[in-house]
């Protein structure tokens, strides 16, 4: 479960800000997670540093975070180091799975950001020549969430639809998959296709 901070603003307003919990977690969350996630965790003594920390991953200020009670706010740091515990052990796993098939099995299909995702299970079958052809004149990003949001974006096709290349609209969406899915799907394509191997 994500770790709600109430706020009430003059004249009434009223809003949670949440910070996510690891299941919950989307790869665009992940993404700012990830190069902070030791950084925090050795922040123990470093209020502000981790204030500005939990700032960035519930989009609360950090004005008001200075103004809400110590005790709330250390259970917020508390959850959030256990999230990147988490976060840290979920990436050494992707990291291992795709050296080993772990004989997961992922659904036909995936919604992300509200489209439906037909998931080739055979890759030199069930995908095009177009799609390759696309990920060859690739230029792989260098933070793990992004590698994954773009081989999924370059593997996946709308249920009722055809590859039409992968704009970076695309690409943007698949940062709305949960990590925990992501990281799945993507070592199930790297334990089941040589050529997705050698291509990422």
């Amino acid at each position: 479960m994500s770790y709600r901070i109430p706020y009430q603003a003059k004249g009434g307003t009223r809003r949670d800000y949440v910070v996510p919990s690891y299941d919950e977690m989307t790869l665009d969350q992940y993404r700012k997670l990830a190069p902070i996630a030791k950084e925090f965790i050795e922040a123990e003594n470093h209020i502000d540093q981790r204030i500005a920390i939990v700032s960035e991953m519930s989009g609360c200020p950090i004005g008001v975070l200075n103004d809400r009670p110590m005790k709330e706010v250390q259970e917020v740091f508390d959850f959030l180091q256990d999230q990147c515990i988490k976060a840290m052990q979920g990436s050494e796993a992707f990291n291992e799975a795709v050296k080993t098939d772990n004989g997961y099995i992922p659904p036909e299909t995936i919604t992300i950001a509200g489209k439906e995702y037909r998931v080739p299970y055979d890759l030199e079958m069930e995908t095009v020549a177009g799609q390759w052809a696309d990920w060859y004149a690739w230029d792989p990003p260098e933070h793990e969430a992004d590698l994954i949001a773009e081989s999924l974006a370059f593997m996946l096709v709308e249920k009722d639809g055809k590859y039409s290349g992968t704009p970076k609209a695309k690409v943007a969406e698949m940062g709305q998959c949960l990590v925990t899915e992501a990281f799945d799907l993507c070592a199930f394509f790297f334990a089941k296709s040589e050529r997705f191997r050698s291509v990422t």
